[in-house]
């Protein structure tokens, strides 16, 4: 948590358009239970688990654990 904030301050220090407004938890972490609001408390940001977008085959599930093997299968894509 205290990284996390460093990490926020630091941005936050770079300009408003590098501030987060938002932190989407992948992998085990969007699975861990109440994270997501003991962290938005910490941090002031609001974290919610990673959800494939509204519209798209499955959209609106949460699926944190997806969101790493989907980032990692699209490294390929962009050659």
């Amino acid at each position: 948590c205290d990284e996390l904030i460093r990490t926020l301050s630091f941005l936050k220090t770079q300009g408003a358009a590098l501030s987060a407004s938002r932190i989407h938890l992948l992998g085990g972490g969007g699975t861990v239970a109440n994270l997501g609001p003991w962290l938005s408390d910490m941090t002031q940001v609001p974290v919610v688990p990673w959800t494939l977008p509204e519209g798209a085959a499955g959209g609106g599930a949460s699926l944190p654990l997806w969101g790493t093997a989907i980032a990692l299968s699209t490294l390929g894509s962009a050659a």
